[in-house]
């Protein structure tokens, strides 16, 4: 609890109080002896449930009838943890204890007012009245609601054994009166869910993949709710699908790379292990190289995966075989990459070709499709004064002599080039 020092001399403002009181006891002692009064005196807390900066007032539910001083203590009813006391008669005035921290304040119903609450404020208050015959006190309890910490969820992330019992841990630093609230994958756990009594604690009993998830928890008072950090809960499995590639059986010429990567299911994530005709090899993870391979790289080359969770492992392996020769990849039953490029270039020389054969016949029809289509030009007026061989009639209808045959002569050409071109 807070503690200030410095009563501004309450000791001896205290010795004139007494001498007081001696005055005022002898005065009155000749009724009061017989008046003695005792008892508890109820104490309410407003408000009942106080939060870090509010201000709390602690206020006697009765003040016994003639009461001198009330005094106000925190923690148990000692000199040294006096707040505050108040003093009826002869005239009201209050004076200011050790365990005074500035904050607390005293009315004339002896009601004790604390402003901008800390956390450390929390704990039990004393209050005592005294005065001739008279020995009746209380209590009262103030728990300070302070702001939470965020909760650390741990483990943040376990892999877990088909039927393992995992136990998930809610640690809070700091902050009170909270409670405890579970989550897997944004929804609240399972109400059979095995949770401690203080709820900080989760248990998961014969784990199965159907309880594997991310959870949280989440803790909560008046003032504030923290969620913690996620915790990744999953299944242990594998290695399964375990490959290499590339597979089956690799042909290398001298001096070119060889690169092999495996890979494997598995969680956790599997280890890998490298042999070559048996030989383990000092390479760790799942991709092998040799930059410029020689006759003494040829073999059989393993992958082994490794779960350490499970303690299982699976195994594959290639054939390595280098050669004088351009590089293959192949596998068996499979076309090598020289007979795969040779069928690539045949059918580039065929398409070639019949693209060639086309764009001849094309052409070809276009440029006769040219002179057949031209139009014939005849000029106009290319031949004149021609008269027919027979005699010609006068006023006649030319219907009438539709059946005639006349022969016309003395043909003449207007343009001699023309006719020369004719002859």
């Amino acid at each position: 609890m807070p503690r200030m020092g410095g009563g501004h001399g309450i000791h001896s403002q205290q010795n004139s109080r007494k001498k007081l009181l001696f005055a005022a006891s002898i005065l009155s002692l000749c009724f009061l002896l017989s008046q003695g009064q005792a008892g508890t005196i109820p104490v309410m807390v407003e408000p009942p449930m106080p939060r870090e900066g509010d201000t709390v007032t602690l206020k006697p539910g009765t003040i016994p009838e003639n009461s001198v001083t009330c005094r106000w203590y925190r923690g148990e009813a000692a000199d040294a943890n006096v707040i505050v006391i108040f003093f009826f008669f002869p005239s009201p005035g209050e004076e200011k204890g050790p365990a005074y921290t500035g904050r607390e304040t005293v009315d004339s119903s002896c009601s004790l007012q604390i402003t901008d609450l800390k956390s450390n404020y929390s704990g039990t208050y004393r209050l005592s009245f005294d005065g001739p015959g008279i020995t009746a006190t209380g209590s009262a309890n103030i728990t300070v609601i302070e702001k939470l910490s965020q909760p650390i969820l741990s483990p943040a992330n376990y892999v877990a054994l088909e039927n393992e019992n995992i136990t998930l841990y809610c640690n809070i630093s700091s902050g009170n009166a909270f409670n405890i609230s579970w989550y897997r994958n944004s929804g609240p756990v399972s109400p059979e869910a095995d949770i401690s009594e203080n709820k900080k604690n989760l248990t998961l009993r014969n784990f199965t993949n159907a309880d594997a998830g991310i959870y949280t928890c989440v803790a909560s008072n008046q003032l504030s709710s923290e969620t913690s950090n996620p915790s990744s809960i999953t299944l242990a499995y594998g290695p399964v699908d375990i490959k290499v590639e590339p597979a089956g059986v690799i042909t290398l010429k001298l001096a070119s790379k060889l690169d092999l990567l495996c890979t494997a299911d598995s969680n956790p994530a599997a280890q890998f292990q490298w042999f070559i005709n048996g030989t383990v090899q000092h390479v760790t993870n799942n991709r092998f190289s040799v930059d410029s391979v020689a006759w003494k790289d040829g073999g059989n080359y393993t992958c082994q995966a490794n779960n350490t969770v499970t303690k299982n492992h699976a195994l594959v392996s290639v054939i390595v075989k280098v050669t004088n020769q351009g590089p293959s990849l192949s596998s068996p039953g499979g076309l090598g990459g020289g007979a795969i490029a040779g069928i690539v270039l045949g059918s580039l020389a065929v398409t070639l070709a019949l693209t060639g054969t086309l764009f001849y016949f094309f052409c070809r029809g276009r440029h006769q499709n040219v002179k057949t289509d031209s139009p014939v030009i005849i000029a106009p007026n290319l031949y004149e004064n021609i008269l027919p061989s027979g005699p010609v009639r006068t006023g006649a209808n030319p219907e009438s002599s539709s059946g005639t045959s006349q022969t016309y002569e003395t043909l003449q050409f207007r343009d001699q080039a023309v006719y020369q071109e004719i002859k």
